[in-house]
């Protein structure tokens, strides 16, 4: 042990001057320096900070901006989006409206095509029923008894080459009532000799008339027609009835 050294009373050394000296050398201290202002060093903290609040505000303005100007440009767009709908849905509707439209012509156009083919048609079948009535006669005022078709043609034969002096085959007969009978007849040949044969008939004990066979305005007009001479004659004018072309009637009156 060196007699440097020294130890307390409890056993434990006691350091010499030359390592207490050793020991707080060790030790900085940090003392501001003797140039450095501590009002001036916070004056520069505080505008620090106060640009750091500045520029945080200025961005946080910004971003509200932006914001706000986002809101709107969404808000102009939903606009739009609402205009493209409506328009889409109005385009829907026209195109709509459009097909129900060339339906409805369409429809309308073969309707009307249809109404006149059946026009045609009925003219065609007027036609060709007054074609064929052209060479018919009306018997009015002779008792018919006979319903089989046969036994009432074989009649109308007799009745013609009897009472009117001429010998004609008939086509057919057709009992339209009790004393109305409809005579077919081959040709219009036939019928002429018939119709100037019939004056033959104003003596007979029966009013028998043979008239053209007509369809049902046309019966009805004649009929028109044979109430007005009936008239004229008993007012004592004298009327008759003059046959045109076409078999077709006019009254004369004095």
């Amino acid at each position: 042990m060196s007699s440097s050294e020294q130890w307390s009373d409890d056993g434990k050394r006691k350091k010499d001057d030359s390592e207490e000296m050793f020991y707080r050398s060790k030790k900085t201290r940090r003392t501001p320096s003797k140039d450095a202002n501590p009002k001036e060093n916070m004056v520069e903290q505080m505008n620090e900070i106060m640009l750091l609040l500045k520029n945080l505000a200025g961005d946080i303005k910004e971003i509200k901006g932006e914001q706000t100007s986002n809101k709107e440009e969404t808000k102009l767009l939903q606009e739009e989006i609402r205009k493209l709908r409506d328009e889409q849905e109005q385009f829907k509707d026209e195109i709509k409206r459009k097909r129900l439209r060339d339906v409805h012509k369409k429809e309308t156009e073969e309707m009307d095509n249809l109404k006149k083919e059946v026009k045609a048609a009925n003219e065609e079948i007027e036609r060709l029923k007054a074609e064929n009535r052209r060479k018919n006669i009306i018997v009015q005022g002779l008792e018919i008894s006979a319903n089989n078709p046969k036994e009432l043609k074989a009649k109308m034969e007799n009745f013609i080459e009897k009472e009117l002096g001429a010998v004609i085959k008939i086509e057919s007969a057709t009992k339209l009532g009790e004393k109305t009978c409809l005579v077919e007849l081959n040709n219009k040949d036939d019928k002429a000799t018939i119709m100037s044969n019939k004056s033959k008939l104003r003596n007979h004990r029966q009013k028998i008339y043979i008239n053209d066979d007509m369809a049902k305005k046309e019966r009805e007009k004649q009929k028109l027609i044979r109430k007005f001479a009936k008239e004229e004659k008993e007012k004592g004018k004298e009327v008759k009835m003059k046959i045109r072309e076409g078999g077709k009637r006019k009254r004369k009156g004095s």
